[in-house]
């Protein structure tokens, strides 16, 4: 297993110096972990994540990771309503409907992270047609509707 941090802030242009500044580390410290000579805190990956612009998962390659990341399910629209129903369905039967949002993004958030962990998924190559708004209001999706209860 190989650390990528070098790779991914190489390919965003930066210096360690810029690196250092945006995830509040020294430059020796980062230049450790992107060598792999001292082990990055696992409660600093979400963070190291977002400055280097790629997942968790991504720090970190196996030999053989580009195939797996090609085998990979691609994030499609099914994909995501099938998420969506699911974190639907996981909504206690007493949910006040203000709630849902929240809860609905938690499940979500849940169902993403083990996603991640597991290997991830790659993005869809076909891309829908952005909507246009409808002229004078904004447009807005339906609420959604809740599943019925299982039994």
């Amino acid at each position: 297993m190989r650390i990528r941090l070098a790779e991914f802030r190489n390919a965003s242009g930066l210096t360690l110096e810029a690196m250092s500044e945006r995830v509040d580390a020294s430059v020796s410290q980062l230049s450790r972990w992107e060598k792999g000579k001292s082990n990055i805190p696992s409660g600093r990956l979400p963070e190291l994540a977002r400055a280097y612009g790629c997942t968790v998962s991504e720090i970190f390659a196996e030999d053989g990771a580009a195939e797996a990341a090609a085998d990979a399910p691609a994030l499609t629209k099914d994909a995501l309503e099938a998420m969506l129903a699911i974190a639907l369905d996981e909504l206690p039967a007493d949910t006040p409907r203000a709630d849902w949002p929240r809860i609905v993004a938690s499940n979500l958030h849940a169902q993403l992270a083990r996603i991640e962990a597991s290997g991830g998924l790659r993005p869809n190559e076909a891309r829908a047609p952005e909507a246009t708004p409808a002229r004078g209001k904004a447009a807005r999706s339906p609420a959604p509707t809740r599943p019925a209860a299982r039994e």
